[in-house]
C-alpha cells in the first residue's frame, strides 16, 4: 500500500497527455528529438542507449548535464529511444523488471521512482519552478513546506495568496525542483490521505482539492492562421484623400475560411459574424487583401491593406477604406465578380469557447485519473479492515465456544476476490455494493498488471473514445486528446472536444460513485471493528455478536451506502466543479 500511496502523489496527467511510452496519438515527424529528464541524487549520470534502429552508445554513455536540483538531463536525435542509466562507475538502473526503459515518440520525458513521464510532445525545457492551486475554505492558510534540501519553513510555513486562475482558491509558488508540505490554518492541518505530508517530485503546476494533488498540464496549441474569401457580385474602387473606398455590392452572406498550412482544414461562417469580429481580430493591425474582379472581360488583380468595413446586410454591401500595398497595379473604377482573399485570422475568433472546452476537458481527464487511482488505495484500506474484522470476529466466537464463522472467497470481478466472513461477504454481494466494487477491482487489477487496458475499459465501462494506463504513478484515462488538440480546429475541434466531454463526464460520474460508495462502506466497516473490541472489552453474548455482523452491519450500509445515488454523485460533482470555477456550459 505505501507503494500505491506514494505514486498518488507522484504527479497525474492533467490536459491529456499519457504517461510512459503508451502513444495515444500522432506526433509531427518533423520534431524527432527527445528530450529526458532523470530524478537521481547521483553526481555523475550517463544515458547509455539506442535510438531509432542505430546501434548502442559507447559505455558509459552520454554524460547528463545537471539543469537544477535533483535532475539530470539530456537531448537525443531519435524518435524512438531504448536506455538505460548509470552512474560511470557500473551502477545502473533500469526498470524494476530489469529491461530497458523505451520511448516510442519525440518529446520531452522525465524518469522518476524507476517510471518514465511524459511531461509534453515538445522539446519542452523543464523549468525548476513548482505552482500550487490550493481548494479550500480557510480564510488564511499557511503551507508548511521542505523545498529540496533547505529547511522546513519557519513559523509554521507562509500565508498562500489568491490564485489568479481559479476564483475562491489560493496559491503558492516556489522555485524548486521537489517539495515536500502541508497546508494549515491554526491548529487544524490537511495532509494526504494516511496523515502523511503530499510529495511533489516533478516541478510543474499543481491543483490541489479534496486531498488529490494534480499535475496541470498546460498544452500549447499551434497557432493556425485562416485564410478568409469574400464573393460579391459588383465592386467599385474610388480615390480618396486618404486612399480608396472599396465598396462590395451583392456579397454573399456566407464567408468561406480555409487555413495555411501546414493545417488543412475549411469552414465557413456568417458574413455577417464575419465583419462583426473584424476589429477584436485585427485591431491595430489591419489585413492584406488580393481584390480580384472582371473588368472589361479581364481579371485584374490588386493588393490592399483593408481598413474599418461597413458591412449592411440587409443590403448585402460591404465598404472598406483602403491603401494599395507598393508594387500593386493600378486599380479600375468598376468590377463584376468580385473575390477578395483577406488574410490573418488566428484560430479561437469564431469559436472562442474553444479554449475553454479544452480546458474543461483536461479537468475532466484529470479528474477521471486521479479518482481511478484513488480507488487503488481504497482498496487496500477496505482488504485491511475485512481482514481485520475476519480475525476479531473469529477470536470473539471461539473464546465464548459459539461455531466459529468461516472465511469465504468473494468474487468481485474476474480475477478478483476478497476474503470474508459469511456476515460480511454477504453485504459485499449487495447488488449496488458489488456494483461500486467493480471499479475498485478494475483499478486495483490494472495498477498491479494483472490485467491490460482493454480489460479494465471492459470492467468499468470505459467509453470507446478513452483508454487507460497504469503507469507507476498511477492510472491515466484519456482520450484521444492529441488528436483533438493537434489535427483539428474550428468547428471541427469544437466537435470533438464537446464529443470528448460528453464521454468523459459519465465516466467520472460513475468512478466517483464508486469511490464514495467505497469509502462509506469501508467507514461502515472500520465502525464494526470498533464495535467489536467495545463488545470484547464489556462482555458479550452470541447473540450480541450475531445483531452486531448481521442486523447492525447490513441496515448500516444499506442506510449509508445505497444512499449514494447517480443524482447525489452529480450534486457532489456540480458542487465540487463551481468550488474551482470550472466550465461546465456544455456537460450535458
Amino acid at each position: 500500500m505505501l507503494k500505491v500511496i506514494g505514486w498518488l502523489f507522484l504527479s497525474i496527467w492533467v490536459s491529456g497527455v499519457a504517461f510512459g511510452e503508451g502513444p495515444l496519438s500522432q506526433v509531427d515527424a518533423s520534431d524527432q528529438t527527445i528530450t529526458v529528464y532523470f530524478s537521481t541524487d547521483w553526481n555523475d549520470s550517463y544515458l547509455h542507449f539506442r535510438g531509432d534502429q542505430d546501434a548502442w552508445s559507447e559505455l558509459p554513455g552520454r554524460e547528463m548535464s545537471s539543469p537544477f536540483l535533483g535532475f539530470k538531463q539530456t537531448m537525443v536525435a531519435a524518435s524512438r529511444l531504448e536506455f538505460a542509466f548509470n552512474n560511470g562507475d557500473d551502477v545502473w538502473l533500469k526498470h524494476n523488471n530489469g529491461n530497458n526503459f523505451t520511448i516510442s515518440h519525440p518529446g520531452t520525458y522525465v524518469v522518476v521512482d524507476d517510471q518514465v513521464q511524459l511531461i509534453s510532445h515538445d522539446a519542452t525545457e523543464i523549468l525548476p519552478v513548482i505552482k500550487l492551486h490550493y481548494k479550500t475554505g480557510w480564510s488564511e492558510p499557511k503551507l508548511h513546506y521542505q523545498a529540496d534540501q533547505l529547511p522546513w519553513s519557519g513559523d509554521l510555513g507562509e500565508t498562500m495568496t489568491h490564485s489568479a486562475v481559479y476564483p475562491n482558491h489560493r496559491y503558492f509558488e516556489m522555485p524548486a525542483s521537489r517539495l515536500t508540505f502541508a497546508a494549515h490554518q491554526g491548529d487544524l492541518w490537511d495532509n494526504s490521505p494516511g496523515g502523511v505530508n503530499y510529495h511533489i517530485s516533478v516541478p510543474g503546476e499543481y491543483y490541489l482539492a479534496d486531498g488529490q494533488l494534480t499535475r496541470i498540464q498546460a498544452h500549447t496549441a499551434p497557432i493556425i492562421n485562416w485564410l478568409s474569401s469574400v464573393f460579391a457580385e459588383t465592386g467599385t474602387i474610388i480615390a480618396n484623400g486618404e486612399g480608396y473606398q472599396i465598396t462590395l455590392q451583392g456579397v454573399r452572406n456566407q464567408t468561406m475560411l480555409f487555413t495555411d498550412r501546414p493545417e488543412r482544414d475549411t469552414d465557413i461562417v456568417t458574413t455577417q459574424a464575419f465583419f462583426d469580429q473584424w476589429a477584436a481580430n485585427f485591431g491595430e493591425n489591419p489585413p492584406n487583401a488580393v481584390f480580384s474582379g472582371i473588368h472589361d472581360g479581364v481579371v485584374e488583380e490588386s493588393v490592399f491593406t483593408l481598413y474599418n468595413p461597413i458591412y449592411d446586410g440587409i443590403s448585402n454591401s460591404v465598404s472598406f477604406q483602403a491603401t494599395e500595398v507598393t508594387g500593386s497595379d493600378e486599380p479600375y473604377d468598376a468590377y463584376s465578380e468580385v473575390h477578395l482573399f483577406i488574410d490573418g485570422i488566428f484560430d479561437g475568433l469564431f469559436y472562442p469557447d474553444n479554449s475553454k472546452r479544452e480546458h474543461r476537458m483536461n479537468e475532466l481527464n484529470a479528474d477521471a485519473s486521479t479518482i481511478s487511482t484513488h480507488l487503488t488505495i481504497l482498496e487496500g484500506q477496505l482488504r485491511e479492515v475485512i481482514t481485520g474484522i475476519n480475525v476479531e470476529a473469529q477470536q470473539m466466537y471461539g473464546d465464548i465456544g459459539a461455531q466459529i464463522p468461516e472465511i469465504k472467497h468473494v468474487t468481485i470481478a474476474n480475477g478478483y476476490t476478497l476474503d470474508a466472513i459469511e456476515e460480511v461477504g454477504s453485504i459485499l454481494l449487495y447488488g449496488y455494493v458489488t456494483s461500486s466494487l467493480t471499479e475498485v477491482a478494475a483499478a486495483y487489477l490494472l495498477d498491479e498488471g494483472f490485467i491490460g487496458a482493454a480489460a479494465f475499459a471492459e470492467l468499468v465501462g470505459l467509453p470507446f473514445e478513452c483508454t487507460a494506463a497504469a503507469t507507476g504513478v498511477g492510472i491515466v484515462v484519456v482520450v484521444g486528446v492529441d488528436m483533438i488538440l493537434d489535427a483539428f480546429t474550428g468547428a471541427k475541434k469544437r466537435s470533438k472536444l464537446r464529443g470528448a466531454i460528453h464521454s468523459l463526464m459519465p465516466y467520472r460520474l460513475k468512478v466517483k460513485k464508486s469511490e464514495l460508495s467505497t469509502h462509506e462502506l469501508f467507514t461502515i466497516l472500520t465502525e464494526t471493528k470498533a464495535d467489536l473490541a467495545t463488545l470484547r472489552s464489556i462482555g458479550y453474548r452470541k447473540e450480541d455478536l450475531d445483531a452486531l455482523l448481521k442486523d447492525q452491519l447490513s441496515h448500516k450500509v444499506a442506510l449509508r451506502v445505497q444512499t449514494i445515488t447517480d443524482a447525489t454523485v452529480t450534486d457532489y460533482l456540480a458542487e465540487y466543479d463551481r468550488g474551482r470555477g470550472s466550465w461546465t456550459h456544455e456537460d450535458h
